[in-house]
């Protein structure tokens, strides 16, 4: 659904599609994008710490490391649902909490440039006028990965994601496989407290690269539906799945808060 930034050539980039979250730079509103920061008076606009999707052109020069776009087109009416990473036991599968196919995740930054905001791309069986949005919950009492290890003294997290169903009472639609985006929160994971393989830097502060695996309900048929991963820990073990991880990520030293 996305595309990347081109380069015309002439200092000239074209992105039609893109994902932007909205933040601020050296005191300027602008969007983290696939191209770097950029702004725009219909960009300003935008609310912050929101993810919205459109296309743009740009012919100059960073100034202060952010663009001015020359041009900014199709904006997303609203912003992608979003939703931020809980600490609690995930609700079991239910009607309204669905199996879903085809999970993927297009778009992550390991650093916080983008807020930590994921975007992730997935189908689910539904009618036309109804939604489905991701939900994103830290189980510590159950980190056990694909493989069936339990990585909960690792700088490895499981994240078990929830995909919860809201239908219109007046849909009367037959339900389908439908395609749905929706944004994760995980900004949370920063704070996670004494992840082992942490390194000093100069200013005395601990930091680690954490592995993240997403655990779900992925489709079946209509009565069956299985538990499912998505990531894994080392690209060796697998040449068509992602190794998805926060990098650069400061951690806290409480004793009294560990996972």
């Amino acid at each position: 659904m996305l595309s990347s930034c081109i380069d015309e050539g002439s200092n000239t980039i074209e992105c039609a599609q893109d994902l932007g979250y909205i933040t601020s730079v050296n005191n300027t509103v602008c969007a983290a994008t696939s191209c770097g920061y950029v702004t725009s008076p219909e960009i300003q606009k935008l609310k912050q710490k929101e993810c919205y999707v459109f296309g743009y052109t740009i012919t100059s020069y960073a100034q202060n490391n952010v663009y001015l776009a020359d041009r900014v087109y199709h904006i997303s009416e609203q912003p992608l649902l979003q939703t931020s990473l809980v600490q609690e036991t995930p609700p079991v599968l239910t009607e309204n909490n669905i199996a879903i196919n085809n999970l993927s995740i297009p778009i992550f930054w390991s650093t916080s440039y983008m807020g930590d905001r994921w975007l992730f791309n997935f189908s689910a069986l539904s009618k036309d006028k109804s939604k489905v949005t991701a939900h994103f919950y830290y189980d510590k009492n159950n980190q056990i990965d694909k493989e069936g290890k339990n990585v909960k003294e690792e700088n490895k997290v499981i994240i078990d994601v929830v995909f919860i169903h809201s239908e219109s009472t007046e849909d009367n639609s037959v339900a389908k496989m439908r395609n749905f985006s929706s944004i994760g929160n995980l900004e949370s994971l920063r704070a996670f407290p004494n992840f082992n393989k942490v390194t000093t830097d100069p200013n005395g502060k601990m930091y680690a690269t954490l592995l993240i695996q997403f655990r779900f309900h992925k489709y079946i048929s209509k009565d069956k539906s299985e538990t499912s991963y998505l990531g894994v820990w080392n690209k060796v073990n697998s040449c068509y799945e992602r190794v998805y991880y926060l990098t650069e990520a400061y951690f806290t030293t409480n004793q009294n808060n560990q996972n």
